[in-house]
């Protein structure tokens, strides 16, 4: 049987710098620790972090860091980057949906995005 199963990484880190004008100037970084796998199933995610998928002592983080950002259309960019898991990397693009925009309360916009 195939089903699909819903979880997250509680742990990560990221930053991201978006050049709205020159868009290939943009970088997006993201560190994930594996041993945050929750799918809310104890067992299974034991097996995720054992050696047979993540090996999360042998390889604690997955990472990800932007090679390429292009604008598809007004509110939609592409990012193409390095995803690194287990020490392989592979070029991935993913589409993100701009959101929308806010002022914090120390001043300073920032901007929200939506990997679809």
């Amino acid at each position: 049987m195939v089903t699909k199963v819903r979880g997250a990484f509680n742990e990560f880190t990221g930053s991201g710098h978006l050049d709205a004008e020159v868009p290939a100037n943009s970088l997006i970084q993201v560190t994930i620790k594996t041993a945050s796998i929750d799918t809310r199933n104890a067992d299974r995610d034991a097996h995720l972090k054992s050696n047979e998928f993540f090996a999360m002592d042998e390889f604690p983080e997955i990472t990800f860091v932007s090679t390429n950002v292009e604008k598809s259309d007004a509110s939609t960019f592409t990012v193409t980057g390095d995803l690194t898991i287990k020490g392989i990397s592979k070029s991935v693009s993913i589409p993100f949906e701009f959101t929308g925009s806010a002022i914090d309360p120390w001043g300073n916009t920032r901007i929200g995005f939506e990997g679809v």
